[in-house]
């Protein structure tokens, strides 16, 4: 039989490893985990996300950044509306992890980048429809309901001679 160990210590790392990766997974981007892909792109800019050529002239060296991190990067700051030429600082909050991404640095020719449609806008989009549906739907159910009753009494017996036709079976 295997008991794990209640001590505090135990669950307490227990706790941090579970808030480690809920957060990870909370969170809507992969790019603030690139600290060392930051830091390039931050000091060396579009020179970071190129080949550069080896010491002894033959061949390159593989860029400082990878290809896919470049890719999660530019969306991020897309998302985050850092990606231009020039930000404004203040305007980011200091928890915030803000990547500054040029579209200078990206390479030429049309870029096809998807973007998620607003969920909120399209949200109260359906709410506005949603409430007006119902709105009209609330506006027939006096109707409705008195008719619904009418039915309701018209099929019940009138007299005591109905009832004891209604009762009878059909030969």
């Amino acid at each position: 039989m295997n008991k794990k160990p209640t001590n505090l210590y135990y669950l307490q790392q227990q706790f941090i490893m579970l808030k480690t990766t809920f957060l990870r997974r909370l969170s809507s981007s992969a790019a603030p985990n690139f600290l060392s892909a930051q830091k390039y792109l931050a000091r060396d800019g579009a020179k970071a996300m190129k080949p550069t050529p080896n010491s002894s002239g033959k061949g390159f060296r593989k860029p400082k950044i990878s290809g896919r991190k470049i890719a999660v990067m530019r969306k991020h700051a897309q998302q985050q509306k850092t990606y231009a030429e020039t930000i404004d600082a203040q305007a980011h909050t200091e928890t915030e992890t803000v990547i500054h991404f040029k579209p200078s640095w990206d390479k030429k020719g049309p870029v096809f980048l998807p973007s998620r449609p607003d969920a909120a806008a399209a949200h109260q989009r359906r709410k506005l429809r949603r409430v007006a549906e119902i709105d009209a739907q609330l506006a027939k159910q006096d109707d409705l309901m008195k008719k619904h009753r009418k039915n309701l009494l018209d099929a019940k017996p009138k007299t005591f001679f109905d009832k004891l036709q209604a009762s009878r079976p059909v030969v």
